[in-house]
């Protein structure tokens, strides 16, 4: 558990983990250079189990925090929990019965995303995958694409891992934000040979008001989720496995990360000016891998049509325009956009 500036919300992580069903359980803290009470927080909360261990370190970010948790970890398996999220009561049962009944290097489980809204009311919305068993190494490779649709795949927090398979390898986190999880996973996914992929729902992902990819402004953004959508790519090829329906399906994900980097340069706290943002626009348009996709892609829902019918214009004064008024429509009505999405199955 990688911990840096959440006093607010450390306890309610630990406290799911010592309220556990499973007795055996080894939980590492490592307070990544805190400059709150996260760091007294942990040391606390250590000393009403043995089980908790507390690593102190300079700010490094959280991928080294993780590299640091991998690093002093033992037992057979490794489970990532953020800071300011918790987990469900039978997750540590469920997930290793799961593991061990199938011989898995990997489970894969769904989660709930808590949407804390500004009142203080949460709204849930249920991400998950069907059951699925991958037997083999090349049955996986030919079908955990479809896991990538709604980014479990992505996240290092959705998954139980065998940590003789992280060890073995050699398996390291990158310190490169927002993306580090898919990065690790696409490494880790090299060598796997069996995953187990699971319905239900044990991990809590909170995302605060307001926090979201499309607000706040990221510079690099745009950047990020190209290396993201590239390294599928490169993955995909080197399996032999990238056919028309796979790289279609890894097309109208990336189609769906240029809008959200478009859509970041129309939110409140971006300081382009008008210029800029319209030369931004221009840039990402003129971009190899979204000439690709312009020219490729089959859209697989409404959403990804209206966003290819945008990108087919080549014009970044309808985009810009399009961008602009859902911006702002979110903003006003977020609470609306996050009841309508509902819970989202792949």
């Amino acid at each position: 558990m990688p911990v840096y500036n959440v006093e607010q919300y450390l306890e309610r992580a630990v406290r799911s983990v010592l309220d556990q069903t499973l007795p055996d359980w080894e939980l590492i803290i490592v307070d990544d250079g805190s400059t709150d009470n996260s760091g007294t927080i942990a040391d606390r909360l250590a000393g009403m189990d043995r089980k908790i261990s507390v690593i102190h370190q300079q700010n490094y970010g959280l991928g080294p925090a993780r590299n640091t948790g991998m690093r002093a970890a033992g037992g057979k398996y490794l489970l990532f929990i953020d800071s300011d999220d918790w987990i469900e009561l039978k997750t540590l049962r469920a997930l290793t019965d799961i593991a061990e009944r199938n011989n898995a290097q990997i489970v894969m489980f769904g989660r709930y995303n808590d949407f804390l809204q500004g009142d203080g009311s949460i709204l849930t919305e249920r991400v998950y995958h069907k059951d699925i068993v991958y037997p083999t190494q090349r049955h996986m490779r030919e079908n955990i694409v479809h896991t990538m649709t709604n980014f479990l795949f992505n996240s290092a927090c959705s998954k139980l891992y065998r940590l003789k398979l992280i060890r073995e390898h050699g398996y390291r986190f990158t310190n490169t934000r927002m993306i580090e999880d898919v990065l690790f996973n696409l490494e880790v996914f090299r060598h796997v040979e069996r995953v187990i992929v699971v319905s239900d729902c044990y991990y809590h992902y909170v995302q605060h008001s307001g926090e979201t990819l499309t607000s706040k402004y990221y510079p690099d953004l745009f950047a990020l989720m190209t290396l993201q959508h590239e390294r599928k790519i490169e993955l995909f090829t080197e399996w032999g496995i990238l056919n028309n329906l796979f790289e279609n399906q890894l097309l109208n994900i990336y189609l769906s990360h240029i809008f959200q980097c478009m859509l970041s340069l129309y939110i409140t706290n971006c300081p382009l000016t008008k210029r800029e943002k319209h030369l931004r626009i221009r840039e990402m348009l003129s971009h190899k891998s979204v000439q690709e996709v312009i020219r490729k892609v089959k859209p697989g829902s409404n959403d990804n049509s209206i966003l290819h019918l945008l990108l087919n214009t080549g014009s970044p004064f309808l985009i810009t325009s399009f961008c602009r008024t859902l911006a702002v429509a979110r903003t006003r009505y977020a609470r609306i956009f996050r009841i309508l999405r509902g819970g989202r199955q792949g």
